[in-house]
């Protein structure tokens, strides 16, 4: 008898312990009439933060800590669930939800769309509970299904612990992870939590864009709301509001959102970019759609529960490469909310937005406990199924068309017969050097690069011209540079270099493009002369790059070089001015630069650029020129209309300065220039053909204004939208002061429009020369 109370005692505790080991919960939920199932149902554990959703067909998974506990099974347009969940519950729940019939209330119809007050209050409401919203912590999961136009290729999940601070935002911790056999992404780890994107947000980043949120407070000046539906959920009515941007120009979303009748919050979002969510060429077309829903958990804060992410890329080059069109689905979930819960502050310290628990990956056990990944759908169960890892992920997507055959054929033919990649070691580089004007004729060579792998390379190089004689026919060069990024990022170059140079520094014309037009029976645009000697230079590099001191020190001797041929492609002689004479003489000169902000200087107009350039140079004794030289270069871009866009309209300026004194080298002299073959890159004047205008002074400066797609869009010209088609309007304003035999522009001002984009590379300009003439000419399709 006095055994009892403890065996009693012992019956207790046992039972308690089955009652509070933990279990996981499989069902499936549909709709009770039509048994269909209901898709992205949510579950959540009653008085928790723990939840998750169904799949496309139904299916759930749910791992709960303790039992007894009650689940709640929602789905708008049908009534709550209360589940209970027993140590007894076994096998798969089949879950009925009961259709909920409402006729919706009479609505006194004023001049405003009822929606508007609604979204109103919906904002409101969020900015006081945003503002007591401090931090959370959750546990993030995602499922990424990469597929083509034939199927899955791969699929890669990831688990992180999600942390987010409301001034830091979102940082994580990866601890689990799993892939396909097809997923050759070795080392590539996702995130959980950071490619997820909070439609309750006032802003919302999408591939480069920056859209407006439906709950923005300036939100009723961008979007049209208005109410298309009232349904129930339990006792509450819930609006179903369409949404779309006020103008084909507004950065936004179009689609629906529902909203909780009595709490004024979002529950629901099934969302789209709208007209204005454009890409550049090659992109053909990139369709995007968004759902997700948010609870409150029983609290006042408003926080999502899952994300689903639908998109398909299309990308071609015309008919010659098109790509399989990219197809991503995403589906993930968060839940164990901890709200206001400290943060690591070391995570948030960390320059990295996501970090490892290289132990916890290791173990490879987080994808593998059952409850916590979004149950698969049958197809990304036999994707997992898969053994064949023998098409990589660059054959399933791998271009097709007649350039891309071309292209696999001369790949495969170099690989054949062991190609030059093959037989050459990491650390050399070889490439040829050919070009043709009226100086050289032909002119083949080659350089050689050796990349120690430390802080050393060098370069040697050597050619043979056809139109010069004697020792003036070769040419070679050797470079050495030292690069050291400890404790300062320095640069140190040393060369020597015989043969010809161009008389224009760094001109905007390619020595190649000058070359080719020649061949086709224009005038070679370029001069010429013999330099040889060395140069001696350093760049410091302070900032984190975006500061160049440079400094460098030239030693050369100058002699002319006469025009060789006249001759182009068909072996016809075309008219050819001689070359200038400059020389014979010494040139020996110190140069002190610095360039602010990024570069390169200089490019074809494909892409804006932002720096400022000044230089100052000045002979030193022995040089047979007595002379200095000062120069300011600076460009600009400026987003305009349309901020939030990955492609804003955009201003574009651009300023050359220089002044001189003593007797300035003609091979020294300023320049403006025109262009070669028609081509005007950014920089140059459109008018102006033949020879650049020249100087001993001189100052230059263009604009241009690229409205981008926006008068197309405005006047409803969707398919040049589509195309990428842009308008643009510049000018061009130049003086120079001539020095002896050289061009000069008294007062040179052009206007002109371009349409850009065609064939997606392609800009076509129309300039005029008040008083004088039209031209028409081609460049670069301005992309950024």
């Amino acid at each position: 008898m006095a055994l009892r109370p403890y065996l009693l005692a012992l019956v207790l505790w046992v039972a308690a312990s089955l009652q509070a080991e933990a279990q996981l919960i499989r069902g499936r939920i549909v709709d009770g009439q039509s048994q269909e199932p209901l898709a992205n149902a949510t579950i959540q554990v009653e008085g928790t933060y723990r939840a998750t959703i169904a799949n496309a067909a139904g299916n759930f998974e749910l791992e709960l800590d303790a039992v007894p506990a009650t689940l709640l099974i929602r789905h708008i347009g049908y009534a709550t669930r209360h589940l209970e969940v027993t140590a007894a519950t076994t096998g798969e729940l089949h879950v009925e939800l009961a259709p909920v019939a409402f006729v919706m209330q009479e609505i006194v119809v004023t001049g405003e769309d009822p929606a508007i007050e609604i979204m109103r209050r919906v904002i409101e409401r969020k900015k006081v509970w945003r503002a007591a919203l401090e931090s959370y912590e959750a546990v993030a999961y995602s499922r990424y299904t990469v597929s083509n136009d034939t199927g899955i290729v791969f699929i890669l999940e990831s688990v992180s612990d999600a942390y987010w601070d409301h001034e830091r935002g979102m940082r994580e911790e990866i601890v689990g992870t799993r892939k396909t056999a097809g997923a050759d992404l070795d080392g590539d780890l996702i995130p959980a939590a950071g490619t997820v994107a909070n439609l309750y947000d006032d802003n919302i980043s999408v591939a480069g864009h920056r859209l407006v949120g439906v709950t923005h407070p300036d939100a009723l000046s961008h979007y049209r709301f208005s109410l298309e539906a009232t349904r129930r959920i339990d006792d509450t009515d819930v609006y179903d509001i369409a949404v779309e941007p006020r103008t084909r120009l507004t950065s936004g979303f179009r689609g629906r959102v529902s909203v909780h009748g009595d709490e004024y919050a979002l529950l629901e979002a099934e969302l789209q970019p709208g007209d204005a969510f454009l890409f550049p060429y090659p992109i053909r077309s990139l369709a995007v759609t968004y759902r997700q829903q948010f609870s409150s958990f029983g609290g006042q804060y408003w926080l999502p529960v899952d994300f689903r992410f639908e998109g398909s890329m299309q990308v071609s080059i015309s008919r010659l490469f098109r790509f399989p069109a990219m197809i991503l689905a995403q589906v993930s979930r968060f839940t164990d909310y901890q709200i206001n819960a400290e943060v690591p502050e070391d995570l948030f310290e960390d320059v990295e937005y996501m970090r490892v628990d290289s132990a916890a990956v290791a173990a490879d056990s987080a994808l593998h406990r059952e409850g916590l990944a979004v149950p698969l759908l049958p197809a990304e169960q036999l994707a997992y199924a898969r053994t064949d890892t023998t098409v990589s992920i660059l054959e399933a997507f791998e271009p097709r068309g007649a350039g891309a055959r071309m292209a696999r054929m001369d790949f495969s033919e170099s690989e054949a017969s062991g190609g030059s990649g093959d037989r050459l070691p990491e650390w050399l580089g070889l490439g040829p050097e050919i070009w043709y004007n009226r100086v050289d004729a032909l002119h083949a060579g080659a350089v050689a690069t050796v990349d120690t792998g430390s802080h050393l390379r060098l370069v040697g190089g050597a050619g043979w011209s056809h139109g010069l004689s004697g020792p003036e026919r070769w040419s070679y060069e050797t470079r050495a540079r030292l690069s050291f990024s400890k404790p300062l990022s320095l640069r140190l170059t040393g060369s020597y270099r015989a043969g010809t140079a161009v008389r224009q520094g760094v001109s905007r014309v390619p020595r190649m493009l000058s070359g080719i037009e020649m061949l086709l029976g224009g005038e070679d645009y370029l001069d010429y002369y013999r330099s040889e000697g060395y140069r001696l230079a350093s760049e410091l590099r302070v900032r984190r790059g975006t500061v160049r001191f440079t400094t460098s020190l030239r030693d050369e001797d100058h002699s002319p070089l006469s025009r060789s041929t006249s001759y182009d492609l068909l072996g016809r002689a075309a008219i050819q001015r001689p070359n200038p004479a400059i020389g014979p003489a010494r040139l020996r000169a110190v140069r002190l630069g610095a360039i602010i902000n990024s570069g390169p200087e200089f490019s074809l107009g494909l892409t804006g650029q932002k720096f400022l350039s000044v230089s100052a140079e000045h002979s030193v004794r022995g040089s047979d020129y007595d002379y200095a030289r000062y120069e300011l270069s600076a460009e600009w871009a400026l987003r305009t209309h349309g901020r939030r866009r990955l492609l804003p309209a955009m201003a574009h300026v651009r300023l050359l300065a220089g002044t001189s004194s003593g007797v300035l080298p003609l091979q020294r002299s300023f320049l403006v220039e025109g262009g070669a073959a028609n081509l005007r890159p950014f920089g140059t004047l459109r008018t102006l053909r033949g020879r650049p205008y020249e100087g001993r002074h001189a100052v230059a400066f263009f604009w241009e204004y690229n409205f981008r797609t926006m008068p197309f869009e405005i006047i409803g010209l969707r398919p040049l939208v589509e195309r990428g088609y842009s308008i643009l309007v510049f000018g061009g304003h130049a003086r120079t002061w001539a020095l002896a035999d050289l061009r000069a522009a008294s007062g040179h001002h052009e206007l002109g429009v371009s349409i850009s984009g065609i064939l997606g590379f392609v800009r076509l300009d129309l300039a005029w020369h008040p008083g004088k003439a039209f031209a028409l000419g081609y460049g670069m399709a301005r992309i950024f």
